[in-house]
This record gives structure tokens, sequence and C-alpha cells, in this order.
């Protein structure tokens, strides 16, 4: 694995504490110190917690590999990065090169706001609303619980590819099966 001369993409897997931050950044320095474009080396993490470890040990090895030579040039994009961010980024680039805007995360207080202002047109609506939620859920509507549930329904669904297609999918998805809203929308106060 720490072999210079390897190419192409390499996968490691391994449980919590097995060592596979510890190999990679070893891999990563040993590949740049041996002469290769820093630019060639990405390291993906699953949490930003995992990636600052790593970004941390392997800026930490290639300025002990100093001693050895000269520091490696400087790099445009990190070589360590969260699956999510280098999503992010492979977004921005192909909006870049379309003539797009950059893409925008929007943050979840961002996103209860638009929640809530639907909610508040469906309450002003009434029974004319787009959607036709149940009536047990009706009173939840205006609660800031239910808001957050919502968005939480929202981001699960879309992580799994299973979006209703029509509003009233999202109505039926909110009713527990003994037809009562969700626990926490009951209790919760209105903003």
């Amino acid at each position: 694995m720490l072999d210079p001369g390897l190419r192409g993409r390499v996968r490691i897997l391994g449980g919590p504490g097995t060592g596979k931050t510890t190999l990679l950044v070893d891999a990563a320095a040993a590949h740049i110190g041996a002469g290769a474009d820093p630019e060639s080396v990405l390291l993906l993490t699953g949490s930003g917690r995992v990636g600052t470890r790593a970004r941390s040990a392997l800026t930490t090895a290639l300025l002990r590999s100093r001693a050895d030579g000269p520091l490696p040039p400087v790099v445009r994009e990190p070589l360590v990065r969260t699956v999510h961010s280098y999503a992010f980024a492979v977004l921005r680039l192909a909006a870049q090169r379309a003539g797009d805007a950059a893409p925008r995360l929007v943050t979840t207080a961002e996103q209860d706001a638009i929640i809530r202002e639907l909610l508040a047109g469906d309450i002003a609506d009434g029974p004319a609303a787009a959607v036709k939620w149940p009536q047990q859920l009706r009173p939840a509507l205006g609660t800031a619980g239910f808001a957050a549930e919502l968005r939480d329904l929202l981001a699960r669904c879309a992580e799994r590819g299973s979006i209703p297609c029509n509003s009233s999918g999202w109505a039926r998805c909110m009713v527990a099966p003994n037809g009562s809203p969700p626990a926490n929308s009951r209790n919760s106060t209105s903003r």
C-alpha cells in the first residue's frame, strides 16, 4: 500500500479504530514524497471529524518530510475532503463550466422558514389549500415542531430517493399509524 508506484483508486475498508485513516495518510505522504503531484491525491472521508484529523496528520507528515527535501508545491484544492464536500465541489465546478451561478447550500433555518411559509399558506387557504392535510394534522400545521418534522421527513425521503409524487403523499406520510400527528408536533409551539 505504501508503494510510491501504486496508481489508481484505492479503497480501504475496516472497522472503527483499525488504522484506516493512518494508512491512507501514510500512503498519501509516501506518494507525494516520491514526487507525485499533490493535485493527484485525494483522501475522501465519511465525516468532518475524521477529515479534520486526516488533514492535520497529512500536513504534519508532509512538513516532517521537508527535512528530506523541498516541500511539495501548493495545491488549489484540499487533499482531504468529506464525501459531501467533494460532491458539492463537483456541483460547483459543473455550474461554473455551464456558466450557471454557483450552487448554494440552504441552511436548516432557511429550510424551516420556507416550510413554515408554505404551511402558513395552507392554513390561510383552509379547505381550499393545495395539500389536503388530514383533519387531525391541521392543528399542528402552525407549529415549529411540525415544520421541523416535515423538513426531517423531506430530507430522509430525499436520501432514499422516495419522494412522494404529489402533495397528498406528504400528508399521508405525516400521519402516525393511529391517525394522530407525529408526537413532536403536537406539543410544539408556534413561532
